[in-house]
């Protein structure tokens, strides 16, 4: 049992690396967001530009790691639903593609 794969008992590593680094950069930008909201909106801020250009970098590093996401979700999932032969899940699957 390799600590990479996913089993039924527990994610593996990979899987909780995408899970906990799109959590934490996600409450980033909100926590980043509600501070903005907060800041003056009166004239040249410096301060403020580079909040606005580090929120909009960080929501595309976070839709950038969404598709390699999925991917090994679906990966995975395509796994699981082949090994179970569940009738329910089978007749799921076609539309996941």
């Amino acid at each position: 049992m390799s600590l990479i794969e996913n089993t039924e008992e527990r994610y593996g590593v990979i899987a909780i690396l995408f899970h906990w680094s799109m959590a934490l950069l996600v409450i980033g930008l909100v926590i980043l967001g509600l501070y903005m909201v907060t800041l003056p909106d009166v004239g040249f801020n410096t301060k403020k530009i580079y909040l606005i250009f580090y929120h909009k970098a960080f929501g595309i590093l976070v839709l950038m790691l969404l598709a390699p996401r999925l991917a090994y979700c679906r990966n995975w999932l395509h796994t699981c639903l082949t090994g179970k032969k569940s009738p329910l899940n089978l007749s799921i699957f076609p539309f996941m593609h």
